[in-house]
Parts: C-alpha cells; structure tokens; sequence
C-alpha cells in the first residue's frame, strides 16, 4: 500500500524559531524578500537558529504652498525642509530546545538609526534586544 506523504509549508520549520514572547506579530521568511535563497535560513534552522531583518524608512515634505522653508540649522518642524529617517534592525534567536531547555529560546537584536534632522532623532547604533525566553508551568508554545 502506497501512503501519500503530505508536503510540508516551505516555512513551516521556520515557525517555531521565531521569537517567541513579542506582542507585535512581525512578517515571517514566507514575507522577506530574501525567503530561503540559496538555503541559508534552512541551513540556519538545522543548528536552531532564525533571523529577521528589516527597514522602516520615511520622508516628510510639506507641499502647502505658504510652506515657510528654512535652513537646515533653523528646522522648526518635520517636513518644514525635506526631512528622512530610517530605522533598520536585525533580530537573531537560537532555539535552546536543542539543549534540553522546552520552549527556551535567547534574543538577540541590533538597530540602526539615521535622522537628516538632529532635533527628530538620535543617529545611534544599538543593541536594542539581549533576552531569555522560556515558558513555566506548561510546555506550550506561547
């Protein structure tokens, strides 16, 4: 007797390695533009380890034609010179099942900042997660 196998989601084996414990539900491998190229992020999963990466990045004009421009220096308000920012970041974690620890995971991220106007932002370069995951009282997935 022949069993059909079910396939299995391209990136179902990623789900379970993703952060866990986050309030905001942020895109999986399936929504990245990189995805799977080449069978890194698999080649990563075997060793229990995912990662995110991402970019969020904004320019402000204001078009109103009585719009008072400035110099840079003398900016009042976002947007009253063409004003840019970008917040780029990357999140690693590592699956701690693998070490005997059920439904442990470490969090580790980095972000980067850059404002075109000081007074809207810091221009950083940060650690911005160092976390230790795991459940209590119940094995279940969070």
């Amino acid at each position: 007797m022949n069993k059909i196998r079910k396939k299995e989601a391209p990136f179902a084996k990623f789900e379970n390695l993703r952060e866990k414990g986050m309030w905001l539900v942020i895109p999986g491998p399936a929504d990245t533009i990189d995805q799977d190229k080449s069978g890194r992020r698999s080649a990563l999963a075997d060793v229990g380890i995912v990662y995110v990466g991402g970019t969020v990045n904004s320019l402000i004009n204001n078009q109103l034609p009585n719009a008072g421009r400035t110099r840079v220096a003398n900016q009042l308000y976002m947007g009253q010179n063409p004003t840019f920012w970008t917040v780029n970041f990357m999140v690693v974690t590592y699956d701690l099942s693998r070490l005997g620890v059920p439904n442990g995971q470490i969090i580790v991220g980095a972000e980067q900042q850059y404002w075109t106007w000081r007074a809207g932002g810091p221009d950083r370069l940060r650690i911005n997660i160092i976390a230790y995951y795991q459940t209590f009282f119940s094995s279940s997935e969070n």
